[in-house]
């Protein structure tokens, strides 16, 4: 590949970058109506998680808020979605 091919590579991708930047909104809401019940239980407790465990990792905090939805009651869990993607 010559310097004026390698070039124009990274000038299509930056393109690409940028055209996808502008597609964001779209995808973001595509992505949050695709949501398991666990995600949307994350959402709303994660920063509380955090706040009571300011000097934890993000991997402690993750694997206790996975703890916290595990021990769930079914009927608690179904009150975030039905387990599925939307």
């Amino acid at each position: 590949m010559n310097a004026a091919n390698q070039s124009n590579t990274g000038m299509e991708k930056k393109k690409q970058t940028q055209a996808s930047q502008h597609e964001r909104p779209e995808r973001q809401e595509e992505l949050s109506s695709k949501k398991t019940a666990f995600l949307n239980y994350w959402d709303k407790h994660f920063n509380s998680i955090k706040f009571n465990n300011p000097d934890a990792s993000f991997a402690e905090r993750a694997a206790l808020i996975w703890e916290i939805w595990n021990d769930l009651p079914e009927h608690e869990r179904q009150a975030y979605g039905d387990g599925t993607p939307q």
